[in-house]
């Protein structure tokens, strides 16, 4: 015993169990993968626990970690989210409603002139590689009336769009060229394993409403695009929706995409996001050419 409470032994497995319980040993090994496998992908931390405040909605909070890539008008604006060891993310794939995907949401920024007035707002665009796209997810201990994704969308969004009018803002008068875009996705990494669950939407019981056994098929994924209407202040921009009903335009501007990645694939997820859609030509030519 001494005068701390305890064993040493037993003080330190609570200080362990405190520390562990924070997410903060998390967040700072996925900051040390990142710097460890720059060279590979070409990504770099920028920030780590950043304060950001919208200017809009005054909004506030800490970004876990910033990242930008060498020679891409990329910015990453990144979540750490830690599970239990055991944790699963069951992200639903009905065959007629969703499936793999090339589109990447970001917000785009941009200022032509220490005068002008910024633009920002949300683009979709092709970006490789192509992987599942979900608009709904299961987990074990979720809430249905305050679900996991979306709650921490509902903070990770407005951090991608105050951190983007943060860096356009911060630019000094002989950084401003026409043309001068920057892109801001926001990511959740997660050491929750990742799976999709494909099945034929016709399959699901109308009186029990469930799926059979052997119906589904369930996939581990590395990353999951995970996309349905989510919260933001600023708009889309750029995007044409053809010859939809009101109702249906308005919803589909409300859409957004965090991307969501499993820890141990992050490396080689952040490698293969240095390659442009094959509609694109060099990346980012459809949004340099957007008229905001």
């Amino acid at each position: 015993m001494n005068d701390y409470g305890g064993t040493v032994e037993k003080i330190h497995a609570e200080l362990l169990d405190l520390l562990n319980g924070s997410g903060f040993p998390f967040q700072i090994g996925v900051r040390r993968e990142i710097e460890r496998t720059t060279p590979d992908h070409g990504w770099s931390v920028d920030a780590e626990e950043h304060h950001w405040h919208h200017p809009e909605t005054g909004a506030s909070g800490f970004i876990d970690l910033i990242i930008r890539h060498h020679t891409l008008i990329f910015t990453i604006v990144i979540e750490c989210k830690r599970f239990k060891e055991d944790g699963k993310l069951l992200f639903l794939s009905p065959r007629d409603y969703t499936g793999e995907k090339r589109r990447i949401s970001a917000l785009c920024a941009n200022q032509k002139s220490r005068e002008s007035k910024p633009y920002l707002g949300w683009c979709d665009f092709d970006f490789e590689p192509i992987s599942p796209e979900a608009s709904y997810r299961a987990f074990r201990t979720q809430d249905e009336k305050n679900p996991l994704l979306e709650r921490i969308a509902d903070t990770l969004l407005p951090a991608a769009e105050a951190v983007g009018f943060e860096e356009i803002s911060l630019k000094s008068p002989g950084e401003f060229f026409p043309g001068d875009w920057r892109l801001f996705m926001p990511l959740i990494v997660t050491n929750a394993t990742l799976f999709t669950g494909i099945f034929d939407a016709d399959q699901v019981s109308m009186t029990g409403g469930r799926l059979a056994e052997g119906t589904c098929e369930f996939k581990p994924v590395p990353f999951v695009r995970f996309r349905k209407s989510l919260a933001t202040h600023y708009p889309s921009g750029g995007i044409r929706y053809g010859h939809q009903s009101p109702l249906r335009k308005a919803s589909l501007a409300k859409e957004r995409m965090v991307l969501v990645v499993h820890a141990p694939a992050l490396a080689d997820s952040l490698k293969l996001l240095t390659t442009a859609g094959k509609n694109d030509g060099v990346f980012g030519q459809r949004l340099l050419s957007l008229n905001p």
